[in-house]
């Protein structure tokens, strides 16, 4: 059941109550089960990453991976698979990570913060995800098809046994290194979407695998009070999510 949410208090007290509740475990006795969180501007947008919103974009993902990386080489120079990746997603690039974050009232802000879509209700949902620290996973197993030319022998050793695994729709929890100001200024993590099979409109594991367990709506006509509460209390606007210089210049310019 949705809840509404109208200002900072609000807010604060529901995830409180979310914090007492006992969620389903996902992975065995739930070692590595974390709540995330979530924040949408439209609170009808799908939880699904960038690369699976467009065909063609799902269909050429290791083509638009190559183009990006050869023609940006030294951006990209002894970095593995998944931080290719996830520099990608920072910098915007249609990836199969979609960010969440293990602060809630980050969540808030993104639900809150785009000019775009300020008419639109948002929403910040609870997910529970099996997650796992960078280091403890394989992840170039996962990144086969954006990596057609980086098959591993662990890969090809266990094709037989993993492709059931990728034609399914399938979601692994990662927690990145911190090593930028972003990531750990919005605590973020990943969801990785390990599909591979043919593109598909319906299939999204964590709509369907009861990922969600709570989702809260936020009002349009909220969004620009409880912008000000969390900067007022929490000291979260722009520039603390974005602490690149030229969002530090932004959010100085935009006081005047």
């Amino acid at each position: 059941m949705d809840i509404v949410i109208r200002n900072l208090e609000e807010f604060n007290k529901y995830i409180r109550v979310c914090q007492k509740k006992q969620y389903d475990n996902l992975s065995e006795d739930g070692k590595f089960d974390k709540n995330v969180f979530r924040g949408q501007a439209d609170k009808d947008w799908r939880y699904i990453p960038k690369l699976f919103r467009k065909k063609g974009w799902y269909d050429n993902e290791a083509l638009m991976r190559e183009e990006i990386t050869q023609k940006n080489a030294e951006q990209f120079v002894d970095l593995d698979p998944f931080k290719i990746l996830a520099k990608m997603q920072h910098y915007g690039a249609p990836t199969r990570l979609l960010d969440f974050t293990f602060n809630p009232f980050i969540a808030l802000y993104f639900a809150c913060s785009d000019e775009t879509q300020k008419n639109k209700d948002g929403s910040v949902v609870l997910c529970r995800i099996t997650m796992f620290k960078e280091k403890e996973l394989t992840l170039e197993i996962f990144l086969q098809k954006a990596f057609i030319n980086r098959q591993t022998t662990l890969m090809k050793v266990n094709a037989d046994s993993l492709q059931p695994f990728f034609q399914s729709a399938g979601v692994v929890g990662v927690i990145p290194e911190a090593n930028n100001d972003r990531i750990k200024n919005q605590e973020g993590c990943f969801a990785l979407f390990t599909y591979s099979g043919e593109y598909a409109e319906v299939f999204n594991p964590i709509e369907g695998n009861d990922c969600i367990k709570e989702k809260m709506i936020i009002p349009s006509e909220c969004k620009q009070n409880i912008l000000k509460e969390l900067e007022q209390y929490y000291n979260i606007n722009e520039a603390f999510v974005y602490p690149e210089l030229e969002y530090q210049i932004k959010a100085i310019c935009k006081k005047y």
